[in-house]
């Protein structure tokens, strides 16, 4: 639950969510460490 972010649409916030959600399955070779990391903590 994150406050109202500066997404460019409700398609980006829709795709970063399932994004979020899909890498919980994934493997953490699958994507970089930062940009992992980045994701989960930026404050958008």
């Amino acid at each position: 639950t994150l406050p109202r972010a500066p997404f460019k649409g409700r398609g980006e916030l829709r795709e970063h969510l399932a994004r979020a959600r899909g890498k919980r399955r994934r493997t953490p070779q699958s994507a970089p460490a930062a940009v992992t990391s980045a994701h989960r903590h930026a404050p958008l």
